[in-house]
């Protein structure tokens, strides 16, 4: 049975890897016959390798041609003695060079193996480190938490900056210049947040702080003005006050909460002259200070609260500064209907550079509301 092309081409790139005196192996072959543009099936390379393991194929290639032409020259033999010796000497001297070469042989094969122990292991390394990253990737992740941040006068670049540490799945969307949500699906971004001690406020979108039973004794004050004032700017003005005090400020909103018990932050409250507005909040008063005769106030530009309080102070007593930013108009309460008539005397007068619009605010109650629909009777 004649031989197949792919054992032909094996044998072929054999010998030549004899002839060049290197050890023949699957990978070996391969490489000769990826070079000679020979394509044979996979598993030809490494049965010829395995096949010609510990052989040495120059030592069968020489006993083939000398067994050919032993019988012609059987009977020359005696004749030939000094021959005889020459060969037995030549036969030890290849007996020598194929010791060499078989243990040169082995020492390429055992390289050859260990290379490919140490490729092996190395793909078996990298395998188990990424199961162990998809894995801490699996056990950090969480539902998804949404955390309110409150950003006034922060650029987007400042608030890119203090929130660097989180990971890219967290998202920050800016709904506001004063506020955003920022949303986080990792179990390390929420602990990031949770100890997070930067410029931002930032606290958990939706919670329902704890109601806690009043203590004995404690004052509840309303502070407003609080619109444009940074947090710092706010322990600053309260630095006089002790740690039993606490203050809460509604996010979003231009006022906060302070609650006192100790006789001497209520001294120090009782004289503050700060830039914040204080007042008792669970005191009681005769009515309340939506009932007082009001003036309704326009193109106040910048001014604060107590700038517009004192300006209008001109005309009596200020009871409250009621103003809404972000509609750009306020209100401003009298203690007298005379005190209001003369606030709106000062319609077009100037503040901070800002001519004011004032105009007066009647209560639905008032004959105002009676006279207007007697004007429509007596249009009808």
């Amino acid at each position: 049975k004649m031989a197949s092309n792919d054992e032909l081409a094996c044998v072929y790139a054999a010998l030549i890897l004899t002839d060049d005196q290197v050890a023949v192996t699957g990978e070996k072959l391969n490489t000769i016959l990826k070079a000679a543009g020979v394509a044979v099936e996979p598993y030809w390379p490494g049965l010829f390798a395995k096949a010609l393991d510990g052989i040495n194929i120059k030592e069968m290639i020489t006993n083939i041609g000398s067994s050919a032409g032993a019988a012609p020259a059987a009977g020359a033999a005696p004749a030939a003695g000094g021959a005889v010796e020459e060969k037995e000497e030549k036969k030890e001297e290849k007996k020598e060079e194929k010791k060499d070469d078989s243990d040169s042989d082995s020492d390429s094969d055992s390289e050859d193996e260990k290379k490919e122990e140490k490729k092996e292991e190395k793909e078996e390394e990298e395998m188990s480190d990424d199961k162990e990253e998809k894995k801490e990737e699996e056990d950090d992740t969480m539902p998804e938490k949404k955390f309110f941040v409150a950003c006034a006068g922060f650029t987007d670049e400042k608030i890119g900056s203090e929130l660097e540490g989180l990971s890219d799945s967290a998202v920050f969307e800016r709904v506001k210049p004063q506020f955003g949500f920022l949303k986080v699906t990792s179990k390390k971004d929420a602990k990031y947040v949770e100890n997070y001690k930067g410029d931002l406020r930032i606290e958990v979108a939706g919670a329902k702080k704890k109601s806690r039973e009043p203590v004995e004794g404690e004052k509840k004050f309303f502070v407003g003005g609080l619109s444009g004032i940074t947090d710092e700017e706010i322990g600053t003005e309260l630095e006089g006050l002790s740690d039993s005090a606490t203050f809460e400020r509604i996010t979003g909103r231009g006022f906060g909460f302070l609650k006192v018990t100790d006789p001497k932050d209520i001294e120090f409250i009782s004289n503050y002259k700060g830039n914040l507005r204080i007042n008792e909040s669970n005191k009681k008063t005769s009515g309340s200070s939506k009932d007082k005769p009001s003036i309704f106030i326009k193109h106040y530009g910048d001014s604060t609260d107590d700038e517009i309080r004192q300006h209008f102070s001109q005309a009596g007593t200020v009871v409250d500064v009621f103003i809404l930013r972000q509609k750009e108009f306020g209100f401003v309460r009298f203690d007298t209907e005379q005190e209001r008539n003369d606030a709106c005397q000062m319609n077009g007068s100037m503040l901070n550079g800002n001519r004011l619009f004032v105009k007066e605010v009647y209560p639905r109650n008032e004959e105002r509301g009676g006279n207007r629909d007697n004007n429509r009777d007596n249009n009808r």
